[in-house]
């Protein structure tokens, strides 16, 4: 099971799953090379929405303006130059 999460985490950095992994899936009980792919293509996906969520949250963060305005109450209006 450790050789699948290796497998899959190393297919998320662009590597091949290891010969010796997709030969032994069969023998060893392991899910086959379609299960592999499966798991792959769902970390893969998953880890692009949540890039996507973080892009698109860090960028309506930096875009917003948030102003600041001269005064916050009535007393701030009657200590403030505001005309």
């Amino acid at each position: 099971m450790a050789q699948l999460l290796l497998a899959v985490m190393g297919s998320c950095l662009g590597r091949a799953p290891p010969q010796s992994l997709v030969r032994s899936a069969s023998k060893s009980g392991l899910p086959g090379n379609l299960s592999l792919r499966t798991a792959t293509f769902l970390a893969f996906f998953s880890g692009t929405v949540v890039w996507s969520v973080y892009r698109a949250s860090l960028t309506s963060e930096l875009v917003v303006q948030i102003p600041l305005l001269p005064f916050d109450s009535l007393q701030g209006l009657l200590e403030s130059n505001y005309q």
